[in-house]
């Protein structure tokens, strides 16, 4: 029990540490889109709404697998995932894992992204910080794969 709870109280934390990240990024985005306007050098504006759009990029880390735990869990990891310079690649249909209940998908995965993360987080170079991810059927099951 004291395991359960030690453990739901690192998924709260997780997901608090996601919503930061978000309201962090939304802040620096709205001063960013404050600051157009004021940028006479039409190259030096060109470069800052690139810049602005590189900040919108964190819209892109919303998953829609067909799982809601699933979108969940890949959501604020990938969020994570941006913090830290880590690529993180999906092919993953959701609706496989239908038969698993929620709290034991978010459970799962979280535990997985955790892990990879944690290990990606030790390689200097951060062109292969990398984890990989794929929720397939194989023959009569599902299959899970994950790589870092």
């Amino acid at each position: 029990m004291e395991s359960m709870l030690h453990n739901v109280s690192e998924q709260q934390k997780l997901s608090q540490d996601a919503v930061n990240i978000i309201n962090i990024k939304c802040h620096d985005l709205k001063y960013r889109i404050s600051q157009i306007s004021k940028i006479e050098n039409v190259r030096e504006q060109r470069e800052y709404i690139e810049s602005v759009k590189g900040a919108v990029s964190i819209y892109d880390n919303i998953f829609q697998t067909g799982n809601e735990a699933l979108d969940l869990v890949l959501t604020e990891k990938s969020l994570l995932c941006n913090e830290y310079n880590i690529k993180m690649s999906c092919m993953v249909d959701g609706t496989i894992l239908e038969f698993i209940h929620s709290t034991d998908v978010y459970a799962l995965f979280g535990n997985l992204m955790d892990n990879a993360i944690e290990s990606v987080m030790k390689e200097t170079d951060e062109e292969k910080r990398i984890i990989s991810i794929r929720v397939s059927r194989r023959n009569q099951g599902s299959f899970i794969h994950m790589e870092n």
